[in-house]
C-alpha cells in the first residue's frame, strides 16, 4: 500500500482518524507518497474515487458513506486504539451520571480481563 499515493486525515480536522493512522506509519522506513491531507471523509472518498490514491478512515465513518466506486478493506490483524474521555462540569455528578460512570468502569474492567 505504501507504493500508492495516500490521502490522509489532516491533523487539524478533529476527525479522530489522524492519530490512529499516523501510529500505523510510525517507524516506516519508506517515505510516504502523500496525495493530500483532507479535512473530511467526503473529500477523501472523492480523491480515492477519482483515482488519486488510497485513503484510510475509521470503520464507522466508512460504513456510513459507502460508495460503489470504492473498495473498502480493513487492516489485517490490527486492533484499533481509541482514547475516550468523559468531560463534565466540576462538582458532584448527578445520580444518573454516577450510574453511567459506574457502568463504563465495569465495561472497561471486563474488557481488560
Amino acid at each position: 500500500m505504501l507504493k500508492f499515493p495516500l490521502g490522509l486525515c489532516h491533523p487539524e480536522s478533529e476527525s479522530g482518524c489522524h492519530n490512529q493512522v499516523e501510529a500505523v506509519f510510525e517507524g516506516v522506513a519508506v517515505p510516504l507518497k502523500l496525495a493530500d491531507r483532507v479535512t473530511s471523509l467526503g473529500v477523501m472518498l472523492t480523491l480515492v474515487g477519482a483515482g488519486y490514491g488510497v485513503g484510510f478512515a475509521i470503520a464507522t465513518q466508512v460504513q456510513a458513506l459507502q460508495r460503489p466506486d470504492i473498495v473498502i478493506r480493513p487492516f489485517a490483524d490490527t486492533q484499533p486504539v481509541l482514547s475516550t474521555y468523559l468531560i463534565r462540569r466540576q462538582g458532584e455528578p448527578s445520580e444518573v451520571l454516577r450510574r453511567f460512570i459506574g457502568r463504563v468502569k465495569t465495561m472497561s474492567a471486563s474488557q481488560d480481563e
